[in-house]
């Protein structure tokens, strides 16, 4: 939300260090540590989470394979700073990110649906890489591909932002702050609302599709 009398970007800004998407994000990436020099695969990475991960990754030094569907998602990946782009319906998905990796291995995942896309991520992680997952709508009860992962000592995560430790939350508010003081991380906004216009704000965001946050002006 923004307050009238504040410019719009220090408001979206302010939100921005407090919000629980950009916590989520956060925390997914840096969860087991520094990320420089990594290679990271973010699904969904035209979402919401998924694009302020991809931001969030680059500035921490990382390289960033992304996937999205379609040529808009995938341009927003790209500007959002993605070094590589997937596509996550594409038949040959699993074969796109071979071709990204040009010889090398993951070491982070960031997948926003783990049961569709473990047995195409799998074979392309590096031993003792890790798979943050955070959604698995389309395989709710996903099949486990055990022996795969146990013999890359592969570590599973699944993080739920609000009940994150007390210590992760800091780091996140700390990381994001630093950030946004120096200008290197912007929220993209897809649409701006009145309070009078709450209801047109929640219409806009179930009808999806949106490229960016819904934003209420208060």
């Amino acid at each position: 939300m923004c307050t009238p009398g504040m410019p719009q970007t220090c408001a979206i800004n302010a939100l921005m260090r407090l919000n629980f998407l950009s916590a989520t994000a956060h925390a997914y990436l840096f969860c087991d540590g520094p990320i420089s020099g990594k290679t990271v695969l973010i699904t969904g990475a035209a979402g919401a989470v998924g694009g302020l991960a991809v931001r969030m990754a680059k500035l921490g030094g990382a390289r960033v394979i992304a996937s999205a569907s379609g040529e808009a998602q995938g341009e927003r990946a790209r500007r959002a700073g993605a070094d590589h782009i997937v596509d996550h319906r594409a038949a040959d998905f699993k074969d796109q990110i071979g071709n990204a990796l040009d010889g090398g291995r993951l070491d982070r995942v960031i997948e926003v649906e783990f049961g569709a896309n473990v047995a195409h991520v799998s074979g392309w992680l590096r031993d003792n890489a890790t798979i943050v997952a955070y959604g698995s709508a389309a395989a709710p009860a996903p099949a486990l591909p055990f022996y795969a992962l146990l013999f890359k000592g592969i570590t599973l995560r699944m993080l739920l932002v609000y009940i994150l430790p007390q210590s992760v939350r800091d780091t996140a508010i700390r990381d994001i702050g630093l950030w946004l003081e120096a200008d290197q991380l912007r929220p993209e906004v897809s649409d701006r609302f009145s309070l009078a216009e709450v209801a047109a704000a929640h219409e806009r965001v179930a009808r999806g599709g949106k490229m960016g946050s819904v934003v209420l002006i208060i």
